[in-house]
């Protein structure tokens, strides 16, 4: 995971990005991910209700999404727009 954050915060760096999504299956200490990503936030989108349920816990922007059988494409799609919808993005 650490290289992955790592690889999130050169390409958000790189093209100015502030938000970095993370479609997580299980609950990570997203605290700390949020904490490692320094100036980037973190929202959180999962269908999994332990992992809605930790991004809570933890103060971070969470995105649920309708358990259906998508692709990874099709969930990141969906958690933008509902961010947006939900003005999580503004």
């Amino acid at each position: 995971m650490t290289s992955l954050l790592k690889a999130a915060k050169r390409l958000a760096s790189d093209c100015e990005i502030e938000v970095v999504f993370l479609l997580a299956d299980i609950p990570y200490d997203f605290l700390e991910i949020s904490k490692s990503l320094s100036k980037l936030r973190l929202v959180v989108s999962s269908d999994k209700p332990d992992v809605q349920r930790a991004a809570q816990e933890d103060g971070i922007a969470l995105v649920p999404l309708i358990h259906e059988p998508q692709t990874r494409q099709v969930q990141i799609s969906q958690a933008i727009l509902e961010a947006i919808a939900d003005e999580i993005l503004a």
